[in-house]
């Protein structure tokens, strides 16, 4: 997959397909399923180690590694979630929907116009809770 090559933070940034992302998931669900790194709601040590070996099984010949691809993409799929949580079930988010098909979140545009100005353009890097403009999750289908 893709790279951007340099230094510094932020630098070297890998970009995940649609497949690698399905094989990352599917990896993180059957190490939960086995129990063998499980703790408390968490994953214990070496994890990321396991997810690496099998998506090198799944995915023969790919140059991901545990640290800092996996690391950080479990990272943003997490504060994805967090955002498509909130619209789902926050107590100023009642107009949102789920398309199952799409895997997408739903709104009226009005709905979703009014979310996005309601959201700090400049988040804190501490609180995660705002994806940076080149991960934003897709805008919703309109209904």
């Amino acid at each position: 997959m893709e790279t951007s090559k340099g230094r510094g933070p932020g630098q070297n940034k890998r970009f995940w397909s649609e497949d690698e992302d399905k094989h990352l998931i599917e990896s993180l669900m059957e190490l939960n399923n086995e129990g063998k790194f499980k703790a408390e709601g968490n994953f214990k040590p070496g994890h990321l180690r396991a997810i690496e070996m099998k998506l090198k099984e799944r995915m023969p010949g790919c140059d991901i590694q545990a640290k800092p691809h996996i690391e950080s993409r479990i990272k943003t799929l997490k504060i994805h979630f967090q955002i498509v949580h909130e619209m789902l079930t926050g107590s100023f988010c009642s107009a949102f929907g789920w398309d199952s098909n799409k895997k997408t979140v739903t709104a009226e545009k009005p709905v979703w116009e009014a979310y996005l100005q309601t959201r700090d353009p400049n988040p804190s890097p501490k609180t995660g809770l705002e994806p940076q403009p080149q991960t934003r999750i897709p805008a919703p289908a309109l209904n």
